[in-house]
């Protein structure tokens, strides 16, 4: 049986915008190989892996950079995607009726707030909150008295050293799971919200 003309057409036009996605990742991938072939012919593969960033010996090493933003990406979604899945669930599933809209709304408030202001908030407002009182806290209570809080001791890494507020590392995972939070719950609960 022939296919319709309209469904020929369709399939033609999604085949090549699919092509279309695949070459212009191929084409980043040149763009940037290309804008770094210098420091990859100066300073090697091995960039990636040092992690020093001396700049009167020319030493340079991307690693804490990379590493830095895995941790926060991580923390970020595993903050973010429980408390997400779950405000979806109980809008969705249990929420009274009469809760239902106005705690609705304020989620979407979430959603509708630029993401540089979730990251000047999390720059002057939590991260001294953090470096003064809850990293003290991990460091002092939980990681000083091994004791039960063993199993957390695989985490003492991530919050040794001076807690010093806005130059800690691991806030921008907690404002990252804020906004995650109000995204994935606004598709969780209306899907036709992601068209649109």
């Amino acid at each position: 049986m022939r296919r319709p003309l309209g469904d020929t057409v369709f399939l033609g036009l999604t085949a090549g915008v699919s092509v279309g996605v695949l070459a212009l990742l191929a084409v980043f991938i040149l763009e940037l190989l290309y804008g770094s072939w210098i420091s990859i012919q100066t300073f090697g593969v091995a960039f990636i892996g040092r992690s020093g960033w001396d700049a009167n010996t020319s030493q340079f090493g991307a690693f804490p950079y990379i590493y830095g933003t895995l941790v926060t990406s991580a923390l970020a979604l595993m903050l973010g995607v429980p408390v997400s899945l779950g405000a979806a669930i109980f809008l969705t599933e249990l929420c009274p009726g009469a809760l239902r809209d106005p705690i609705s709304f304020i989620v979407e408030l979430l959603a509708a707030v630029p993401s540089v202001v979730y990251g000047l908030w999390g720059f002057f407002v939590l991260a001294p909150y953090m470096g003064t009182t809850v990293e003290p806290f991990l460091q002092g209570v939980v990681f000083a008295h091994v004791g039960w809080f063993a199993p957390l001791a695989v985490l003492q890494p991530l919050f040794s050293g001076t807690p010093f507020g806005a130059t800690l590392r691991r806030k921008p995972a907690i404002v990252i799971a804020g906004r995650c939070v109000a995204s994935a719950r606004r598709l969780a609960a209306r899907p036709e919200s992601a068209i649109a």
